[in-house]
């Protein structure tokens, strides 16, 4: 199984008539962590594998661990329970071009899916490529690198960066990072997310927790790294970078366009106080 709470009632459940064992240790993150390679051969010997349905770990490895194990039996937790209404139609959220300027994706906020399109004989047809993402997590908008190597959907609903190798329309999932803190109880949806004309950092808007959040885009391997929060005002539903130095946030609950300063060199995202009053902004586009 995945996380030590599925510990706990399978437990009760079995008694003693099976060995438990839980992939991810008590103190570390199911979204982030990357398992051992003798945590593996360990689940290749087991019996059946219990997954959550909707988390990190899961995300990265259930694909290689079904392939490496086709005897193992999974049971998904999650099967056949609704996460949210919102999700009963598809809702195409964004579109955009990929940078192979070979297919244009809808990133389907209802569907649970990045839908792949070819321009044939002057119409667009959806094409085997489409890429389905774990239920509920509710896919918003997607960004490309610099180089068109990687590309990060953000996930209102999970509240979740997902990382994606991509080639000539094929997409390879390799991390998936939570952008709210593992403490905050409270609801929140992720919203906008960019990145800097250096191609070096990502930043993502949380309305709920009322936050933007720096992360650190390693060149080498495209997996980016969590360096801080700033808090804003309430219900950032986007914003921009200026000139890799200063941001704008659209705070749509609270009316106003908030001013930061970004320092790129440095990491550091600072508040100047400054705000223009604007009846709930929903887009900051230059």
């Amino acid at each position: 199984m995945t996380i030590e709470p599925q510990r706990y009632f399978a437990e009760k459940i079995a008694g003693d008539k099976f060995k438990i064992n839980c992939v991810v240790p008590a103190g570390q993150s199911p979204e982030t962590y990357d398992p051992t390679p003798q945590q593996m051969v360990q689940v290749g010997k087991s019996q059946g594998y219990l997954r959550i349905g909707s988390i990190g770990f899961e995300q990265a490895w259930m694909d290689n661990i079904r392939n490496n194990n086709p005897g193992l039996k999974v049971f998904d937790l999650s099967e056949g329970i609704d996460l949210l209404k919102r999700q009963t139609n598809p809702h195409a959220h964004y579109v955009g071009i990929t940078p192979d300027h070979k297919y244009l994706y809808s990133v389907d906020l209802g569907a649970d899916k990045i839908v792949m399109y070819e321009f044939i004989n002057e119409k667009l047809q959806e094409t085997s490529l489409s890429q389905s993402v774990i239920p509920g997590s509710g896919p918003r908008h997607m960004i490309f690198s610099h180089d068109g190597k990687y590309c990060y959907l953000v996930n209102e609903i999970s509240n979740s960066i997902m990382v994606y190798q991509y080639h000539d329309g094929h997409f390879t999932l390799i991390q998936v990072i939570h952008c709210v803190p593992r403490h905050f109880h409270g609801f929140s949806s992720a919203a906008a997310i960019h990145m800097t004309s250096s191609g070096k950092h990502i930043i993502v808007s949380n309305r709920g927790h009322d936050s933007i959040v720096l992360y650190r885009v390693n060149q080498e391997t495209g997996k980016i790294t969590l360096l801080y929060m700033v808090h804003t005002g309430k219900g950032p539903r986007d914003f921009n970078i200026i000139d890799d130095r200063y941001i704008v946030v659209a705070s749509q609950e609270e009316d106003f366009l908030e001013l930061y300063t970004f320092d790129e060199e440095k990491e550091e995202i600072k508040p100047t106080g400054n705000t223009l009053d604007i009846i709930q902004p929903v887009c900051v586009a230059l």
